[in-house]
């Protein structure tokens, strides 16, 4: 991106805005105090970020796309004009009407802009929605879908295929995670996507058994472990249960977790001094180990396990808490596991040695006011094609679950000591199903019952994306599914009624097969951040051979179409 006013030179040579708007007086037309035109040249170089969010605009009611600012501010000498340059990574380019007048200034900071419509951060939220929610379907649909989500907690986009019901799935994502960009998905502890197959089970979606190495290097062991819905389920909890907490609980409680990992270094040390290894009693020791969350300890002989059991450090900042001293009181705390209870002998000891070294050490668990307030979180998990594996086998007990949330369900699998798995109200669960495809899994009642099912339709995009649509390829393959297909009407539309074509079999219906969008979108060529080389169009016949014909030749393979489609097929 760019800005005019080359005369003024390079702007790092003006130390304050000041002086770039008495030069511009002195260059320029004198008639106005050129304000504006400074503050805009000053920001340009010197407060914008890398990092930052750009969002193009033209006149008072289009805009014209939103980048991520990638460089820092230079004058670029070699151009004919505009030489006052950042470099800028563009998410989006195109042409967006706005209801209401955008800013006026060359250069607007809107996260602090007040006006009518919208102030500050809701003005940036509301127009970057308005860009990408347009890409493929419009804003009001996706906050339509997202309230059905909020209601349900878990909902299926159906369609056929090439209606974009995977984006859609991200789009509603963003929404519900308060982003605007697909790529801020990536790497967000918030957000998982997967993809089922007819070989997915249980063990690989939610709890399985793993073999891992034994900690002496010799031979391996089993174990269980939670999947991507176990994981992303345990972090969602956790911020449930965070978000319920007032400042000076959670105060107390980092200032104990500050205490406990200074204490886990000295039981490290002790170690280290005693061959690996730290008495308990007589015959049992805590041993090194690399687990992240647990002591392990075992007996000196055989008997027990090669890797011992695990001391959760959660029990034994659970038991601090709960004021316990004695074996008894770790007996008959509830809030801890089982194992602990049934090894209390061994909990009590470690839990002593932990008070007696914030005694010794002098160190106070009191609350400190300057902690926050966790906030709650939305956390969404995308299955992708949730139809191509038996969805009742892979789910298993969490069918319960899906219905009662925040309700313990018992897991055929332990981790550690406990086989509950909640899935709480601030997880959502998006499917996304290929309605064409009846070779695959079969969604029984007990499933569709706990999903609410949201059709995702061909639209047809040329409003939106101009001639970067191919309409009359569109039209004409829709006409072999709709009679009388009319490029004016939604068909998307709740009331509006599908004829079916006479090219198509009694046994489908024209929502489940007819071929989606994103099939008749123009193609380009990219550059190597990923963008459309606009001078570089991929040739379209090479979609209407190898993806759109293949596809409709399939459908009369499978009975979908009749013969007499195959002349138009042909005529493509």
């Amino acid at each position: 991106m760019a800005l005019g006013w080359d005369d003024l030179g390079n702007l790092t040579g003006y130390s304050n805005k000041s002086e770039i708007q008495q030069k511009l007086l002195s260059i320029y037309d004198s008639k106005t105090n050129r304000n504006n035109d400074a503050t805009a040249n000053y920001d340009f170089a010197n407060t914008i970020n890398v990092g930052d969010v750009i969002i193009v605009k033209k006149g008072r009611y289009e805009l014209l796309g939103y980048g991520e600012v990638i460089s820092d501010y230079y004058f670029d000498e070699e151009k004919d004009d505009y030489k006052h340059c950042r470099k800028v990574k563009w998410r989006a380019k195109g042409s967006w009407s706005v209801d209401h007048t955008l800013v006026l200034k060359t250069l607007t900071d809107i996260t602090t802009y007040n006006s009518e419509k919208l102030i500050g951060k809701k003005y940036y939220e509301e127009l970057l929605s308005i860009i990408d929610g347009n890409l493929i379907l419009p804003t009001v649909y996706v906050s339509k879908v997202s309230k059905v989500l909020q209601y349900k907690k878990q909902i299926i986009l159906q369609g056929p295929p090439g209606t974009g019901k995977t984006r859609l799935a991200k789009n509603i994502a963003l929404t519900m995670l308060g982003h605007y960009n697909v790529n801020e998905l990536q790497e967000n502890e918030q957000f998982k996507l997967i993809q089922f197959h007819p070989s997915y089970t249980y063990e690989d979606f939610v709890r399985g058994i793993v073999a891992k190495p034994n900690l002496n290097g010799e031979g391996i062991f089993f174990e269980a472990e939670n999947k991507i819905l176990g994981l992303i389920a345990e972090a969602s909890v956790k911020n449930f249960n965070e978000s319920k907490k007032d400042s000076y609980t959670l105060s107390k409680e980092n200032k104990l977790h500050q205490y406990f990992d200074s204490f886990k270094e000295f039981l490290n040390d002790e170690m280290e001094k005693n061959e690996g290894r730290f008495s308990l009693t007589k015959n049992v020791s805590l041993f090194s180990s690399d687990d992240e969350n647990a002591f392990r300890y075992k007996g000196d002989n055989d008997g027990w396990s090669r890797n011992g059991n695990r001391m959760l450090y959660s029990d034994i900042l659970q038991a601090y808490l709960d004021g316990n001293i004695e074996r008894k009181d770790i007996k008959q705390n509830k809030l801890i596991s089982g194992l602990a209870r049934q090894h209390a002998s061994y909990f009590v000891r470690v839990l002593n040695l932990f008070q007696d070294y914030l005694e010794k050490n002098n160190l106070k668990v009191e609350a400190e006011i300057s902690v926050a307030k966790v906030e709650l979180k939305n956390y969404v998990l995308i299955i992708d094609e949730i139809n191509r594996a038996n969805v009742s086998s892979v789910l298993g007990e969490l069918i319960y679950a899906l219905e009662y949330r925040g309700e313990n369900v018992e897991s055929i699998y332990k981790i550690g000591d406990s086989n509950q798995l909640i899935l709480p109200p601030n997880l959502y669960i998006i499917g996304t199903m290929n309605t064409a495809d009846r070779s695959v899994g079969h969604i029984d009642y007990a499933i569709r019952r706990r999903f609410a099912f949201v059709d995702v339709l061909p639209k047809n995009l040329e409003s939106e994306l101009k001639d970067d649509f191919k309409d009359d390829v569109f039209a004409k393959v829709a006409s072999l599914f709709i009679e009388n297909y009319d490029s004016s009407i939604d068909y998307s539309d709740d009331n509006v009624v599908m004829k079916k074509s006479e090219y198509m079999t009694a046994d489908f219906d024209p929502k489940d097969v007819w071929l989606g969008h994103s099939y008749f979108i123009q193609h380009y060529e990219k550059n190597e951040i990923g963008e459309d080389i606009k001078e570089k169009p991929v040739d379209f016949n090479f979609r209407i051979r190898y993806e759109i014909k293949p596809i409709l030749e399939e459908y009369i393979k499978d009975g979908i179409l009749k013969e007499s489609a195959r002349s138009i097929i042909n005529s493509l």
